[in-house]
């Protein structure tokens, strides 16, 4: 019998401007989000970097599906200073994702709208073992390729 994993596979992209000094950091509601420690917050990659934007991403973070998941961005500076997306403290981005997905969320910093894209559905053989974050694995999945949300296809 074949089922859906109930675990998502998320990979965060967003666009902002960025100081050559700072970084940028994903941070939320779950454990795998950190739980809003800032100082466990991940940290995302800098993919691209204009005169006008950087393009920051993190790749495959499980998330469990079918809950909904608060996150929002910030940016950090060597000093260790944070520039929140929004000084509001109530205002996080928010998201639920169906089960067994990979899914590619693009967004740009300080505007609330989300491009949720999902790129496969994930299948496997129900067994004995209990499903849970720890069980499931991401290997084998090639990397998500880097298209910039501006750009056209």
């Amino acid at each position: 019998m074949t089922a859906i994993h109930p675990i998502v596979s998320a990979t965060f992209k967003i666009s902002c401007r960025t100081e050559q000094t700072e970084s940028v950091y994903l941070i939320g509601s779950i454990d795998r989000l950190k739980s809003w420690d800032v100082s466990a917050a991940i940290k995302l990659r800098l993919i691209l970097n204009s005169s006008k934007y950087s393009l920051w991403q993190c790749n495959n973070i499980p998330l469990p599906s079918n809950t909904s998941i608060e996150y929002k961005f910030f940016k950090r500076g060597v000093k260790g200073d944070i520039v929140w997306e929004w000084d509001e403290e109530e205002l996080n981005r928010n998201i639920s994702l169906s089960p067994g997905t990979i899914v590619e969320i693009t967004q740009t910093f300080g505007v609330s709208t989300n491009e949720v894209k999902v790129i496969k559905k994930i299948k496997y053989i129900e067994n004995d073992k209990k499903d849970s974050l720890k069980d499931f694995s991401l290997t084998g999945i090639p990397p998500i390729p880097i298209v910039h949300p501006y750009s056209s296809p």
